[in-house]
């Protein structure tokens, strides 16, 4: 409502206008609608989606959900851990909070999660930010299912480590997760948050919007006195 004021003040017509300054001010008005559109813009009108790299040994399916009891939508899966499996596009609600879920499946003695995530648009994993690894801090894990007797994983080695090397696509600072029991030829769970990113505080929003309209009045002036 503010901009909007701005721009009518800015564009308001004289009683001295003739069609010269009529089409000068309408250009002008586009301009300042121009700007006021980009500074105002809202982040929802920004891409709002999800993209990552991944394995497992031995097996994965990755979903996204919106609750963290329920499995949601499939967005990858991989059956062989010396690949990395990447995804990207997976398109997010503005104001929507998600859970982002891989099912690993283990059929030998050695077992682990390892890969990276990035959002992009007004969210933010459960670290505060718009990139996450599989790490013990931000991640979930259960022996029973998605949001069921959750604890924390244990680490196994960071990317690069034995047995498994270097992966490949996947962040050197990410972590080899699993459960601590010791399981074998077992399906693990695992899941994080996605939720809305704090939006820009309002008196910047001001600031970026007077300094925008003071540029343009600067620009006309110079205009009329050439």
């Amino acid at each position: 409502m503010d901009a909007l004021i701005v721009a009518l003040l800015f564009c308001r017509p004289t009683r001295f206008s003739y069609p010269a300054l009529m089409r000068s001010r309408i250009r002008r008005c586009t301009t300042v609608a121009s700007l006021l559109a980009c500074v105002t813009a809202p982040s929802t009108l920004l891409a709002q989606s999800l993209r990552g790299d991944l394995t497992v040994d031995n097996s994965f399916a990755a979903y996204l959900s919106t609750s963290v009891g329920t499995q949601g939508t499939q967005i990858a899966s991989g059956t062989n851990w010396t690949t990395t499996y990447s995804f990207s596009g997976v398109s997010l609600t503005p104001g929507e909070t998600y859970y982002l879920q891989v099912r690993g499946v283990d059929v030998g003695v050695i077992a682990g999660f390892l890969g990276d995530f990035t959002l992009d648009g007004a969210f933010q994993f459960a670290n505060g930010t718009s990139f996450l690894t599989s790490n013990t801090s931000d991640w979930f894990a259960s022996a029973t299912g998605f949001g069921l007797a959750p604890q924390t994983p244990g680490m196994h080695g960071l990317n690069g480590a034995s047995p498994w090397g270097t992966r490949p696509n996947i962040d050197a600072s990410a972590e080899w997760i699993w459960t601590e029991d010791g399981c074998i030829h077992c399906t693990r769970y695992f899941w994080t948050s996605i939720t809305p990113a704090a939006q820009i505080p309002e008196p910047m929003t001001q600031l970026l919007l007077g300094a925008g309209v003071i540029g343009l009045v600067v620009i006309g002036r110079r205009r009329r006195g050439a």
